[in-house]
């Protein structure tokens, strides 16, 4: 029975994802855990890996193809199933001496190692148009190389970060010259191509981040305070603090318990701007920008402490 590569849910709230190109051809052989397709959601690209050895058919699902969480997008099938690698074919009884290599009527014509060599490596024989009638060992070996010739024409070698700011940028990586080892494009090759390249598209993730920021910069009044104040006490009650409790208390922490101490001194600051109306705030939250790409959030008592 075949295994189906289905679409992954990446995030808690996601419902589809897009498939931005498959780094394996339908036909081709895949192995577990192999990268196969690269698929994008509101906030991430990732390569999916395959689930099972064999080879890939039935793709459903093309490049710029939205689908939705958990839809099969294609098939692997294992070595000699149906659909996959084609199997052997059984060995009719010998009736008479005939031609060497001559099987059943219509049947395809190849030597016991061909056909060995062939289920290996997911072969189909009845692709094989070899110059004697007769498919041998040595025309299953070159057709898998041409084989992989074609997939390694079709997929450019890039390193991982080359092909995510391939993606952000709308940079096609066919047409830069790779500088790494055997060709492979390198984040430095795309940096060395920005002036000659077109304008770079948009990437979804990038599309929402627009999209939440111009919603917040449009739907929120922004209101900007600035004060120089001398911190001296604050430095020595910290540091009297950190002598008597043992507690490692920093500069951050000091500072949001002011800020929450001088909002519930000033409540009208306390407030928000919602159906065309100023509500008023019972609690107080102070937001910090940190260093990862989420926000960490302090709530924080109303009542200020001496």
């Amino acid at each position: 029975m075949p295994t189906s590569v289905i679409m992954p849910a990446l995030e808690l709230a996601q419902e589809t994802g897009k498939v931005l190109r498959w780094l394996k051809a339908p036909g081709e052989s895949v192995r577990k855990g192999e990268p196969i397709v690269e698929i994008e959601t509101d906030k991430v690209t990732v390569e999916v890996e395959a689930p099972a050895s064999g080879v890939l058919r039935d793709v459903s699902a093309q490049a710029g193809d939205v689908v939705g969480v958990g839809k099969t997008i294609a098939l692997i099938f294992a070595a000699g199933e149906a659909g996959g690698a084609a199997a052997a074919s059984p060995v009719a009884p010998m009736a008479a001496p005939g031609p060497a290599g001559a099987g059943a009527p219509g049947s395809v014509k190849a030597s016991p190692l061909a056909r060995k060599v062939a289920e290996q490596h997911g072969v189909d024989l009845a692709r094989l148009k070899p110059p004697g009638g007769r498919i041998e060992k040595a025309d299953v070996l070159a057709f898998v190389e041409k084989q992989k010739a074609g997939a390694v024409a079709r997929l450019t070698a890039a390193s991982p970060k080359a092909r995510r700011l391939a993606v952000e940028r709308g940079v096609d990586l066919h047409v830069l010259r790779g500088s790494g080892p055997d060709g492979a494009v390198l984040a430095a090759d795309l940096a060395a191509a920005a002036p000659r390249a077109a304008a770079p598209g948009v990437g979804n993730v990038w599309r929402i981040m627009a999209e939440r920021m111009t919603q917040s910069w449009t739907t929120a009044p922004h209101f900007y305070l600035v004060r120089e104040v001398n911190v001296g006490r604050l430095v020595t009650w910290r540091e009297r603090a950190t002598r008597q409790t043992g507690a490692r208390i920093t500069y951050t922490d000091l500072l949001v318990r002011l800020v929450a101490a001088a909002i519930a001194h000033h409540p009208r600051v306390n407030v928000a701007w919602k159906d065309d109306t100023i509500v008023p705030r019972t609690d107080i939250n102070v937001g910090l920008a940190s260093r990862s790409t989420t926000a960490s959030w302090c709530r924080c008592s109303s009542a200020p402490t001496r």
